[in-house]
């Protein structure tokens, strides 16, 4: 059945093989990819959310704004009414005060325009307002500004406020018709990513403005039912089911929206899925090359490993097989510890009955089985430790290959979008090799850790070592790095473990820092020493400052800084720290930086 040389045994151990090893690794995976998809979903819906949010108090802002302008009260107990050329001097002054104004009026308590000026300073005239809601409600008192009005492809809106005396009475109405071309054209630089975009509904439902990557025109755009609940009062933060639609162009996208403060208006972000989910997406798709290639190697070590475990078996029946056709002077060499290495003996055991020949021919010929079997398993000790060695390398070996041949690549002459192309491979590539290493350094230095061979170091020396790779980085961001260190301090541990905990504190601090400085000192006190470093970097979230330290936990602001991380390098500096004996704190704030405190013991010596 099986025409690849291998019994049905050795078949079903593979498989097992197989099952065991890729088993908890894909379901790591899987939980990783999950992870990572709602941990994005949450930061585009957040980043949605705060900007529709900043832009309706925005738009809060501007018509607060512009009803402050039309603010009068007349403080002078003996004025109880402005004449004509103080309106007229009042009216064109806020006509030139804000260009948005294409005209206002003073209407008396009975509703009639008593002067009217337009854009210009131009006399029009005069009608009587009784019937207007604006007039209405600024004659109560109220400020008043009305719902959007569209004239071909502009847009205006009419606002009234009450000119109260020195009793606070109405003695007048402020009137003005407002257009809104500046509201629109502020709003229309807005930006969501390269194809997000926002949209504002006036209370009807109707276009009011839109961000310049808006892809529709105000004929062929209906809003969705999301937007339309908004208007309704219905908040919509990015996290929902029906916060993802597919709009009225065909695309999916991510939405979240807020009503406007009295104004009933709904501000609305769209991002479009694939846009905004394309790190995850292409996360995942590097993650399953990984996978694939994991598979590979398992299955590769699988043959390998069932064809050792079933040697034994095969030996055996080699073995009954020779002694049952009547050569009772084969003997079963089995050196397995178990019960199959009883079974060999019990067999050896059956044919030293059964052996009639001379007893030193038959010690001979144990004697040199047994040799050549010596012989033979330290061969296949060494076999297997070679080979050990090198399928514990194999995912570094292929991705530095690829590395450097994408780096060769990059100095070929190819297209534009070739190099875009061999960019984000190689990114993706170096992304890989620093999850590769940092693994490789938290099988190494994990949970659990303890120095196998601590000595005398000298922590000095080793921080001005790990500074030196640093200094290409520091010169081109122009950082100020600077070094408060006694001439020699030295504790007890493990001088390569240090040396990563070091360059990993220090390496995360120049990361993170655009400008400014980083400080790192060294200071002994009588049972410790405290190594800190500060800077002037990005800082970290209050709300994410628990999970600091956690294996693969990255900040949301370190992630949107794009640049390779594996959230593996504080957890590798804590598990060191601990295993010396030590602890990790630190304090940050969000935009002003950050400073970690590592505390290691003293060697008793020098207590």
């Amino acid at each position: 059945m099986f025409k690849l040389g291998f019994s049905r045994l050795q078949f079903k151990v593979i498989i097992l093989l197989v099952l065991v090893a890729l088993l908890p690794l894909a379901s790591l995976g899987l939980w990783g990819a999950y992870s990572l998809k709602q941990s994005r979903r949450a930061n585009v819906a957040e980043l949605s959310w705060q900007l529709v949010n900043q832009q309706s108090f925005q738009l809060k802002k501007f018509v607060d704004d512009r009803l402050s302008t039309f603010e009068l009260k007349i403080a002078d107990p003996n004025v109880q009414a402005v004449g004509p050329e103080q309106q007229r001097f009042i009216l064109q002054s806020m006509l030139e005060q804000d260009s948005a104004l294409q005209g206002v009026s003073f209407i008396n308590p009975t509703g009639q325009e008593t002067s009217h000026l337009v854009v210009g300073g131009q006399e029009v005239p005069l009608s009587n307002h009784q019937a207007d809601p604006s007039f209405k409600a600024a004659l109560w008192g109220q400020k008043y500004f009305g719902d959007v009005e569209f004239e071909g492809d502009k847009a205006y809106a009419v606002l009234a406020s009450p000119v109260v005396n020195h009793e606070s009475v109405t003695i007048a109405v402020l009137w003005g018709r407002l257009e809104l071309s500046k509201l629109r054209q502020d709003f229309s630089r807005v930006r969501l990513g390269n194809t997000g975009y926002l949209y504002i509904l006036t209370v009807a439902g109707e276009l009011l403005a839109q961000s310049g990557t808006f892809p529709f025109d105000q004929s062929n755009f209906s809003p969705p039912a999301l937007a339309k609940s908004i208007l309704t009062g219905t908040v919509h933060q990015g996290l929902e089911d029906d916060d993802t639609y597919i709009n009225s162009g065909g695309r999916t996208v991510l939405a979240a929206g807020v009503k406007v403060p009295a104004l009933g208006w709904a501000v609305v972000a769209e991002w479009p899925e694939d846009e905004a989910m394309a790190p995850v997406w292409s996360l995942i798709q590097s993650l399953g090359y990984l996978s694939l290639g994991a598979f590979l190697v398992v299955l590769l070590v699988s043959f390998f490993v069932a064809a050792f475990l079933l040697r034994p078996v095969r030996v055996l029946q080699t073995g009954a097989n020779i002694i049952g056709q009547g050569d009772f002077k084969h003997r079963i060499s089995l050196k397995t510890h178990d019960e199959l290495e009883n079974l060999a003996t019990s067999f050896n055991q059956m044919a030293k009955d059964l052996e009639a020949l001379d007893e030193l021919k038959a010690i001979k010929i144990r004697s040199e089985a047994l040799a050549e079997s010596l012989a033979h398993e330290r061969e296949l000790s060494k076999m297997k430790d070679t080979f050990i060695s090198v399928s514990s390398h194999q995912l570094r070996t292929p991705l530095t290959s690829l590395k450097w041949n994408l780096e060769l690549l990059q100095e070929e002459k190819v297209s534009a979008e070739g190099k875009d192309m061999l960019k984000g491979s190689l990114a993706n590539t170096q992304q890989l090799t620093a999850i590769v290493e940092d693994l490789l350094l938290v099988s190494e230095f994990g949970l659990g850790y303890k120095p196998t061979n601590p000595k005398a170091v000298d922590l000095v020396k080793i921080i001005k070592q790990q500074t030196e790779p640093l200094s290409v980085q520091t010169q081109e961001k122009k950082l100020e790095f600077k070094l408060d260190l006694p001439a020699t301090l030295t504790v007890v541990g493990d001088e390569r473990a240090l040396g990563i905990l070091c360059q990993n504190i220090m390496a995360n601090a120049v990361t993170y820092t655009k400008a400014g400085s980083i400080t790192v000192s060294l200071t002994p006190s009588p049972h410790e020493i405290k190594l800190v470093v500060s800077d002037t970097g990005i800082g970290i979230p209050a709300i994410e400052q628990a999970s600091i330290g956690q294996q693969f936990f990255r900040a949301s602001n370190a992630i949107e800084q794009k640049n390779v991380g594996t959230g593996l390098g504080l957890f590798l500096i804590k598990t060191i720290a601990q295993g010396h004996g030590g602890s990790l704190a630190f304090t940050s704030q969000p935009g002003q930086g950050s400073v970690f405190t590592l505390n290691l013991p003293l060697p008793k010596s020098s207590a």
